[in-house]
């Protein structure tokens, strides 16, 4: 909801400023492609992290920062010529601000570390188009049973918190050394209710399982569902 209310907006602020811009679909789910570092670790799109009392994060963006947008369960900021990253060349130490990237500090108040409350970062290019999205989830104090996430091709253990981003339709799956039960919505459904493995296709746009066990340990696994990749030139 928020990707599609962020593009929508984006695509009436461009054409009130150029005709130049490829429109973008907002019924279409893109894949979330945004380069995204936090305390060292970088991940293309989709990145969960220790939650800490300030995080430093470094996002490079597939276009020009034009507007940049940056929400999370509390809070929504926006700006406009966001790039704020300098590069020092030449004999004179010419600056140059890279128009795609954005350093900035994330402290989360006490809602925000409450738990299940993701940072949607987005960036939007008036002219060429190349608009880029990202998901920051935080591995919380509410959500600490361990897995096995089976995502995209790739294997990885998960303390707790976990996201997975695939196009819509592909098998994912998760696993869980003891039995657990899993609660979502009903547009999310995997087809079973209880179990060790949990294998499923992907469905489009964004959810959250709460998996958890007798003890109420929980591991949420949040799943994004892309539909297509933006041809950006």
């Amino acid at each position: 909801m928020f990707h599609k209310f962020i593009l929508i907006s984006f695509l009436f602020w461009s054409c009130a400023n150029s005709t130049t811009a490829p429109v973008l679909n907002p019924d279409i789910v893109y894949k979330r492609d945004m380069l995204i570092t936090i305390d060292g670790v970088t991940a293309e799109g989709v990145l969960v992290v220790p939650q800490k009392d300030v995080s430093k994060m470094i996002i490079v963006a597939q276009g020009d920062l034009d507007l940049f947008t940056f929400q999370t369960c509390h809070r929504e900021e926006i700006a406009e010529d966001a790039g704020n990253v300098v590069e020092r060349r030449g004999l004179f130490r010419r600056k140059i601000i890279k128009k795609r990237e954005i350093e900035l500090e994330y402290r989360p108040n006490f809602i925000e570390k409450s738990g299940g409350c993701p940072v949607y970062v987005g960036g939007f290019e008036q002219e060429k188009g190349r608009h880029s999205w990202g998901i920051v989830d935080f591995e919380t104090s509410d959500s600490t049973l361990p897995a096995d996430v089976f995502c995209n091709g790739e294997g990885k253990k998960s303390k707790g918190v976990a996201i997975c981003q695939s196009r819509v339709g592909l098998i994912q799956a998760i696993k869980f050394s003891s039995p657990v039960k899993v609660k979502h919505t009903p547009a999310c459904d995997i087809g079973v209710s209880e179990g060790t493995y949990f294998e499923f296709p992907i469905v489009k746009g964004q959810c959250v399982y709460a998996f958890y066990n007798p003890d109420k340990k929980i591991h949420r696994l949040t799943t994004i569902g892309y539909e297509q990749i933006p041809i950006r030139k």
